[in-house]
Formats: C-alpha cells, sequence, structure tokens
C-alpha cells in the first residue's frame, strides 16, 4: 500500500454531481480530490434539462454563460391527453434570474464542468475505486484501488480488470457521488429501499429538420406517460414509458446489441420503433424524423435513502435516490445537493478548527422532500377549483414538472396544486 498526500475532500464518482462538487470546493478554495472506477466519461446520459434552480447555482459558480447559450431555453411544459392540449406549466412566471429550463445533455454538462475543473488545477482520477472507508475524530481514512485492465481469454479475446495497486487517502470529508450502486452508501450501511414499482421506457434521441415543437410535451395514453424535449442543434429527446417490461421483447437484430449509459448496458431499440410509437402517442409530431443518434431500453426504479449521511461522510445525487425521468429531478437535486455539501464543508474546514461538527448540509427536511417527489399522491394534493384532470393526474404533472424547492411550489400552484403539509403542521 503508497500513502497519498492528505487532501480536504474525497468526491467518489465523477458523473455530473460529484464534478461540480468538486468544482464548487475548488471555487471555495477547498482541495478536491475526485476518483471514479471508469476507465473515462460516459459519451451518453440520460438527463438533459437544468432546472432553473440549477442554472441559478451554474451562476454562483460563474459558468451560467456557455450553458444558457449553448442550451435550448424551455419557457413552458406542455400536457396532453393523446391529441388534446390539457394543461400546461409556464416556467418564465417563476421569481427568478432565469425563469426557464434548459436542454443541456448531461454529457455535455459534464464536459463543461470537467473543463473549468482543469482550469482550477483538478483533474479527474479515473480508474479508482473506493474500497474501503473509515472515520475518525482527525478525519477520514479511505483506501483507494488502482484498477487496469488485462486482456484475457482463448481464443476469444476479452478484457478483465485487476487491481493494480491500493493507496491510502486521508481526507477530512468523502461526498459520495458514485451513482445508484454506491459504494460509499453500502460502506455507511445506509438502506435503499425501493418507493413503489419501476417503470421502463424505451428512450430515442433523433434529428428533425422541420419541427416547429419549441416547449416540452409529456403526453398521457392510457396511464403510461410520455416526454418529448426539444434539444440544441434540431434534436429531440422522446422517452416513452410501457405497460410491463415484458412487453419488450427484442427482435432479433436487436438482442445482441447494447448501448452504454453511463456505467451500465442497456438494450438497443430498433429506430422503427420510433415511428410506431410516435403513431400511437404524438401523432401531431408530424415534421420528418432525420437521423436517430441513439436509442435504449431503460427502467427507472424508485428509491430513497433512510440517511443522506453522517459526522465526515455524506451522500448526494443517485447515490442517495432514484426518481422517475420526465421532469429530471434526480440529477438536478443532486447537483443542488452537492452544492449545499460544498458550501457546508468550506464553512467547516475554514473555520477554527477542521470539524465534523459544522457540517448541516441538509435540512431535517431534506428526506421528507424528497420522498414528496418519489410518492407525489403523499407530499401533493390539489386545492378548491383545480381542473379535475389534474387531480386524477396527479403523480404525472409533479414528476413532469422541471423544478425543485419554492420554483417547484410555484409552478404547480398554476395549476391549483400544493405541498402537504407534513405531520405536525410544519412546512418542509
Amino acid at each position: 500500500m503508497r500513502r497519498k498526500a492528505k487532501t480536504d475532500v474525497l468526491v467518489v464518482g465523477a458523473g455530473p454531481v460529484g464534478l461540480l462538487a468538486a468544482l464548487a470546493l475548488a471555487r471555495a478554495g477547498v482541495r478536491p480530490t475526485i476518483i471514479d472506477e471508469e476507465e473515462r466519461a460516459a459519451i451518453h446520459g440520460y438527463a438533459l434539462v437544468l432546472h432553473p434552480a440549477t442554472v441559478e447555482l451554474l451562476a454562483r459558480l460563474g459558468i451560467q454563460d456557455e450553458v444558457v447559450e449553448g442550451g435550448r431555453r424551455i419557457d413552458t411544459v406542455a400536457f396532453y391527453e393523446g391529441g388534446e392540449r390539457r394543461a400546461e406549466l409556464d416556467l418564465s412566471r417563476l421569481d427568478s434570474p432565469f425563469p426557464f429550463a434548459v436542454a443541456f445533455p448531461q454529457s455535455t454538462l459534464e464536459d463543461c464542468l470537467r473543463s473549468h475543473l482543469e482550469e482550477a488545477g483538478v483533474t479527474v482520477s479515473w480508474r479508482r475505486r473506493l474500497a474501503a472507508l473509515s472515520s475518525t475524530g482527525a478525519g477520514a481514512v479511505a483506501r483507494v484501488d488502482h484498477l487496469d485492465r488485462v486482456s484475457v481469454g482463448y481464443p476469444v479475446a476479452d478484457s478483465s480488470q485487476v487491481v493494480t495497486r491500493t493507496e491510502e487517502v486521508r481526507p477530512d470529508f468523502v461526498f459520495g457521488a458514485d451513482g445508484h450502486r454506491s459504494r460509499v452508501r453500502r460502506i455507511l450501511g445506509a438502506d435503499f429501499p425501493r418507493l413503489g414499482e419501476g417503470r421502463m421506457f424505451l428512450v430515442f434521441e433523433f434529428s428533425s429538420d422541420g419541427a416547429t415543437v419549441d416547449e416540452a410535451r409529456v403526453i398521457l395514453t392510457d396511464g403510461l406517460v410520455t416526454g418529448l424535449w426539444p434539444l440544441p442543434q434540431g434534436r429531440f429527446r422522446f422517452s416513452f414509458e410501457l405497460g410491463e417490461p415484458s412487453s419488450l421483447q427484442a427482435r432479433p437484430e436487436e438482442r445482441r446489441l447494447v448501448r452504454r449509459l453511463g456505467q451500465s448496458a442497456y438494450p438497443h431499440v430498433a429506430e422503427e420503433r420510433l415511428a410506431e410509437l410516435m403513431a400511437e402517442r404524438a401523432p401531431w409530431f408530424e415534421a420528418p424524423v432525420g437521423d436517430v443518434h441513439w436509442s435504449l431500453a431503460v427502467r427507472f426504479d424508485r428509491r430513497l435513502t433512510d440517511t443522506m449521511g453522517r459526522d465526515r461522510v455524506w451522500l448526494a445525487g443517485d447515490a442517495a435516490h432514484l426518481m422517475l425521468p420526465v421532469g429530471m429531478h434526480s440529477m438536478n437535486v443532486g447537483l443542488l445537493e452537492a452544492g449545499r455539501l460544498a458550501a457546508a464543508t468550506a464553512q467547516g474546514l475554514h473555520g477554527e478548527e477542521r470539524s465534523a461538527k459544522a457540517m448541516e448540509p441538509y435540512p431535517p427536511s431534506h428526506l421528507r422532500s424528497l420522498r414528496a417527489l418519489l410518492v407525489p399522491e403523499e407530499g401533493f394534493a390539489v386545492t378548491a377549483g383545480a381542473d379535475p384532470w389534474v387531480n386524477q393526474h396527479l403523480a404525472q404533472v409533479v414528476t413532469a414538472a422541471p423544478a425543485t424547492g419554492p420554483h417547484l411550489d410555484a409552478l404547480l400552484a398554476q395549476l391549483q396544486v400544493e405541498r402537504r403539509a407534513p405531520a405536525g403542521g410544519t412546512s418542509p
């Protein structure tokens, strides 16, 4: 084992949440070390929309211009049932310096964050895996495996990951931003239960030269949700919910094809299915479909940890929660959590004592607010005068709204939806 120089914060995971945490730390004068067990950044990522509060956070880091200018502004989310427009959310009415969402793909956001990190003198240490972690009064002690790939197999060549060496890292704090399979969460001993059934979606990203849709649309068809988001450079993203995972029957040409999304591989979906599903659920999208850039079938679970962390070890993003995809809540909540963690850590480390006692990054209501997004029927209700259609489709409306916190409450108020008061009557 080789000992490494002490670092202020070890960030585990180099997805958007971990990258933003590291950048916010560096901007605050804190030394981060960021590791990831992958060999390189993912080419594709599912998340593609930044909420207004997330753009506000990026503005505090000084990188909002390239995001807003490089993305596609979304002012309206419209709800359809079949071909009929039933409701809409107007983001331009929000009290924010950025009263809109921005379609800005996850992979592009990661490139942007890594570029600014490198300017700050911080680079991602790829092929590094957290092997063990303990917390002491003076800090944390982590064992980090260095990984490499070696060729194995004969006569068919393959490769396998091996540990080339292990080093010891002694950070003051550890952030677990290492996704739904989080090793940090497992080391903490936190539960990660499901909150309801998962959902299977077929996802297609494609170009269309003649499309005039300049808003996000959520289509409800027999209880199934379809999301359409316009993207920069004439691209669009359709996400079609399936009724039952068993209804995804791979065709012969699909069975041996996979698409990588982050650390996982998912079944490829034939392009012909896009035309079939559009005709069934979005017949109003009449523009010709050009190149289909990628497609896949992916299952989204609903999970929530029972603790966001303690002492010197904290979680953020998919390591702590998994949400349904249409409103892009999980990544955006994770980015805001990363900002909270960085601010609280900087305050603690810049105090008179480098103490874990200064770390209170999350309010007591945080887990309750997350649960409301995961189980909207528990967390939200319609008020008098609400459209019965909104009441009938409350869960889909909440999970599709591209906002968090007070912005989410203000958006939903447009449809006479409000947050339920928790037991005891205090607001979250």
